[in-house]
């Protein structure tokens, strides 16, 4: 599943920005918005679209002086554009789909023995990065 996250690294006036753009080109340039969807889809992507501004009011409350900026967009299901265009504009607010790897140094072509393009963005690898980053707790 895709993971949401919220950054609060931008100005005010850009979580107010038109509900049409999702701040990010790419998403934005991408054919075929995702519809809200029918029955069982339709309802998951409204009470994902409530916990997320569910998350945004708490955090505004608790950090009233520092507003989210954007989403960020994490796990194997950030790559459905079409969803996570759905998602920024609902919750009006600018988007982007996160690189875990951009981090990495020396990146470039195709890793051996498998069809992963280090030259794309790959939000799948989050957790694995993350992990592999963190210092051993033994």
């Amino acid at each position: 599943t895709a993971t949401a996250s919220a950054t609060s690294d931008a100005p005010a006036a850009e979580a107010a920005s038109a509900p049409a753009s999702t701040g990010l080109p790419a998403l934005d340039a991408q054919a075929g918005v995702a519809s809200g969807g029918d029955g069982e889809e339709g309802d998951a992507l409204e009470t994902l679209v409530d916990e997320l501004q569910m998350g945004l009011r708490y955090h505004g409350r608790l950090f009233p002086q520092r507003p989210v900026g954007k989403l960020v967009f994490l796990g194997g299901e950030a790559k459905q554009v079409g969803l996570c265009q759905q998602i920024a504009r609902t919750m009006q607010i600018a988007a982007q789909v996160g690189d875990p790897l951009a981090m990495v140094e020396d990146r470039a072509g195709v890793m051996a023995d498998t069809d992963v393009d280090l030259g794309q963005p790959q939000p799948g690898w989050a957790v694995a990065l993350g992990l592999c980053r963190s210092k051993p707790n033994l």
